[in-house]
């Protein structure tokens, strides 16, 4: 693994793994060792899901998953030159995890099976009524569930997204990777 993996090899986390080297062990392993990516992350995962699968990070990619629809809302409006504002409380009262002002369209992403939350769903989408705002609520679903719900928010608003969404979540998802190794990278530079 050492000689065709050289980029792996730098991430073999030799702490963790004591006595093992990188040169005991060929791609096709599917034994399970520490590695240390550039984002600071460490954590346990077999040699050829690393090598072969070409898998990263389980702690980026758990976070990607989950930041996945607000991502996606930033690329469907970008692509069209829109502005979503995160967070937005202005528009009724109360925050919206995406609102688009141009398109008087509203994203909620309920976390959670809570009363509570069903109740601040509805009185979000109530007031998002009363202002005239289009609000699509987006439940936890699998990534090409939630893009396609988020598809339909726009479509409410007369935009219509014919691109093949598992291309769109591969081109998310390398943008967010290169953003996450950029930023990364800025910080072990701060701290050098």
């Amino acid at each position: 693994m050492a000689e065709t993996d050289p980029e792996l090899t730098a991430q073999w986390d030799e702490k963790k793994n004591g006595v093992l080297r990188p040169t005991e062990f060929s791609r096709e392993s599917t034994r399970k060792v520490w590695w240390k990516g550039p984002c600071g992350h460490s954590w346990r995962d077999g040699i050829f899901r690393r090598a072969v699968e070409h898998r990263g990070c389980i702690h980026c990619e758990q976070e990607f998953w989950e930041l996945l629809p607000q991502l996606m809302i930033l690329y469907y409006a970008g692509q069209r030159g829109l502005k979503v504002q995160r967070g937005a409380s202005e528009a009724i009262g109360m925050d919206l995890d995406a609102y688009i002002p141009e398109l008087g369209l509203a994203f909620l992403f309920p976390r959670g099976h809570s009363q509570r939350m069903r109740r601040e769903v509805m009185v979000k989408t109530y007031l998002c009524q009363r202002q005239e705002i289009i609000c699509q609520v987006i439940p936890p679903l699998n990534p090409l569930e939630t893009c396609a719900a988020i598809r339909r928010g726009f479509s409410k608003v007369h935009l219509f997204i014919h691109t093949d969404i598992s291309e769109d979540i591969a081109v998310v998802k390398l943008a967010y990777q290169r953003r996450r190794n950029t930023a990364d990278s800025q910080q072990h530079q701060k701290k050098s």
